[in-house]
């Protein structure tokens, strides 16, 4: 069985909105994704996006959709703390995390790991 383990945000300044870097998905067969705010009071929305662009040359996705099924990925934030989504039979290509700020700050970390064959 092959894993994957990487930092998509890597203590940025959550202060402002972050989208992360796509995550590959290719060949696995689930996912799971923690997002990390430390310190402040951050406040806003961090969701996960979707997408099954080819993305052929190495050119990143460019049709990306929020994961609402089965249930929705979005989550309030309003102090700072982890939050978690676990994904089986996840056969999308990529996978993003979406930070939207409405106020405060933090630093936000977010972890993917995904397992395949």
């Amino acid at each position: 069985m092959r894993t994957n383990n990487d930092i998509i945000v890597n203590g940025e300044d959550a202060s402002a909105s972050i989208t992360s870097e796509p995550y590959s998905l290719q060949n696995m067969i689930g996912f799971s994704i923690t997002a990390s705010f430390v310190g402040g009071t951050p406040a806003g929305t961090i969701k996960l996006q979707i997408s099954n662009d080819r993305a052929d040359n190495g050119a990143p996705p460019s049709t990306w959709v929020d994961l609402l099924k089965p249930t929705d990925s979005s989550t309030a934030i309003s102090a700072a703390g982890n939050v978690v989504w676990n994904y089986q039979n996840a056969f999308y290509r990529w996978v993003r995390v979406v930070w939207t700020r409405t106020g405060g700050s933090s630093t936000l970390t977010v972890t993917a790991n995904a397992k395949g064959f």
